[in-house]
């Protein structure tokens, strides 16, 4: 009986392997075209960094020269000022921490959570540099009523740390916290 090798039926014969094809296979899967494109976790240039403070809760606004910050009486019973970054030279991997210190000594009121951002995931890219995507909620846990900081001057102080580096910035303004605008 005679089998026709376009039989669907036909008997498959394996190839032989010459002695070379392992070279050429290692050889292969070890190029990689030409190079690597960077890392986009490491920003081009290894310049120098900065962060601004910002407030809002909508969007992006500077703190005023006066420094007038106001204090949120939020829906599960603390208080809270908003506050807001803009990066720049950082690449959009960083950790986010804030404190309100009194000017006039004494610890610090708030809790300072150091918070995780990442493009799309709490910054936003802006031009070349990115900034807060939402406000960040600086959470005054050391006060129980708006009588312990209304009227008073604080150091609003943030710092920046870039992840997997030792890149860092750190800014402060003095502000004066005013009570919520009732409606």
């Amino acid at each position: 009986m005679l089998v026709s090798w376009s039989s669907p039926c036909a008997m498959v014969r394996p190839m032989a392997l010459r002695p070379w094809t392992f070279a050429v296979l290692f050889l292969w899967a070890a190029c990689d075209g030409g190079g690597s494109p960077p890392d986009a976790t490491v920003p081009l240039d290894a310049g120098a960094v900065s962060v601004t403070l910002g407030t809002g809760q909508e969007y992006w606004e500077d703190i005023p020269p006066s420094g007038v910050m106001t204090l949120i009486h939020g829906p599960q019973g603390g208080y809270h000022v908003y506050g807001r970054v803009r990066l720049m030279g950082f690449a959009p991997d960083v950790t986010v921490t804030f404190t309100v210190t009194p000017d006039d000594g004494g610890a610090v009121i708030n809790a300072p959570q150091p918070l995780h951002q990442v493009d799309h995931r709490g910054l936003i890219q802006v031009g070349n540099d990115y900034e807060s995507a939402a406000p960040n909620l600086v959470i005054l846990t050391q006060i129980h009523s708006p009588a312990e900081v209304v009227g008073m001057h604080f150091t609003l102080a943030v710092t920046v740390v870039e992840t997997g580096t030792e890149r860092m910035a750190s800014t402060s303004l003095d502000i004066l916290i005013q009570d919520s605008p009732t409606t």
